[in-house]
């Protein structure tokens, strides 16, 4: 072969190179992806759920040659679950770290004041939110990855009302935005069962003693109590209303209830039984569900952290979240945040917390799981969700 030829061939393969990888010349690490959370404050411990799920992803990623060759670097910041304060932070994370995806909020009242923001910097946050509210404007950088409370409690209800037929319910909802929507969420529920709640009852989450509650509740001849409020405000309620003799009362609510501080602050560490019988909706019960991404999720989780992740799924839905920002990366072979995000809702991504198709609205999740506290602070699969 003469000069000629060497010098043709090696130019082909040359040009052929770069018509094959045009990503690699295309994308610059690391890649950056802003988490934003209560990271500190009064209920830091959601935004560690967050922290711990992100992280996870981020390692397996970077262990497997990251996204495109290129390191994942997560740039956490606190919000104090304070809209104010969430606002300042994404645009730290969006003009100053210069992030292609955010992951979060937390919190429903902090995702609705992100939500502009991150319209008009046109960068997608993808938010494991409960409200419908978070959603409301359409906007296709304002992405949930969690099922909002209008499928957790439609679940729930419909298995109180149809599976074990009770239809006298008291409701229990917090005056937080959180509490308010959920209440609104179950009276009409409810109400598509022809069911009027004896009677409902309003709290405050940093309130101590819900006797005056409870007492209602007990002399309404309710069956059962639909809670919506804080993990820890459910605890303390539940220590109370075995002390006013309500154990008969079954109690159930939606994902996020039954997280680890429930059995802590109603003493379940002690006596399991305080807890036995609660029935809530979940996105991961790791040791009920046979489904192999979930299985391998909680099986990498507990192996980093020693626990399982919790069965509201915040974890999984964090998790699944950074692995989809990367599956969009790699569709647009760039970090374009705006390409990023149409990627995002054109996703059918199948992850630890189930399979995620986004709707017009921002919406995933569809459907949830129907689970039970046992004997032994374990959870019990009680209707199984579509996955």
């Amino acid at each position: 072969m003469n000069r000629k030829m060497w010098v043709a061939v090696i130019s082909v393969i040359f040009l052929s190179a770069m018509v094959t990888y045009p990503a690699m010349a295309q994308i610059k690490g690391p890649v950056k992806i802003g988490v934003v959370g209560p990271h500190v404050g009064p209920i830091a411990w959601l935004g560690e759920f967050q922290k711990k799920g992100a992280n996870l992803a981020a390692d397996d990623i970077n262990a497997a040659g990251g996204i495109l060759g290129q390191k994942v670097e997560l740039v956490f910041a606190n919000d104090a679950a304070t809209p104010a304060t969430s606002v300042a932070s994404a645009k730290k994370l969006i003009h100053s770290d210069k992030v292609c995806a955010i992951i979060g909020p937390i919190n429903s009242s902090c995702a609705i004041a992100v939500g502009p923001v991150a319209t008009e910097a046109k960068v997608p946050i993808l938010s494991n939110t409960l409200s419908p509210k978070v959603t409301e404007t359409k906007s296709p950088y304002v992405l949930r990855t969690r099922a909002t409370d209008e499928y957790n409690f439609e679940s729930v209800i419909e298995y109180l009302v149809n599976d074990r037929k009770y239809k006298k319910f008291a409701v229990v909802h917090d005056q937080t935005d959180f509490g308010m929507s959920g209440k609104e969420i179950i009276l009409a529920h409810l109400s598509k069962s022809n069911i009027k709640p004896l009677t409902v009852e309003a709290v405050n989450v940093e309130d101590k003693d819900f006797s005056g509650q409870l007492l209602k509740i007990k002399n309404s001849g309710a069956e059962c109590m639909i809670v919506n409020t804080l993990s820890m405000t459910v605890g303390l309620m539940i220590k109370q209303k075995i002390q006013l003799g309500m154990d008969k009362i079954v109690l159930a609510g939606a994902m996020g209830i039954e997280n680890i501080y429930l059995p802590k602050s109603a003493g379940a560490m002690e006596n399991p039984k305080n807890i036995e019988g609660i029935i809530f909706s979940a996105l991961t019960p790791c040791g009920s569900i046979k489904d192999p991404k979930t299985s391998e999720f909680c099986s990498k989780f507990k192996a980093k952290y020693g626990a399982e992740p919790s069965t509201a799924g915040s974890e999984g839905s964090d998790y699944d979240a950074v692995y989809m920002v990367k599956a969009a990366i790699e569709k647009t072979k760039g970090l374009d945040s705006t390409e990023i995000a149409k990627a995002i809702k054109t996703l059918n991504y199948h992850g630890a917390s189930g399979t995620y198709r986004f709707n017009e609205q921002g919406d995933s999740i569809f459907s949830v799981d129907v689970v039970m506290f046992g004997d032994k602070v374990n959870v019990i699969l009680l209707k199984e969700k579509k996955r």
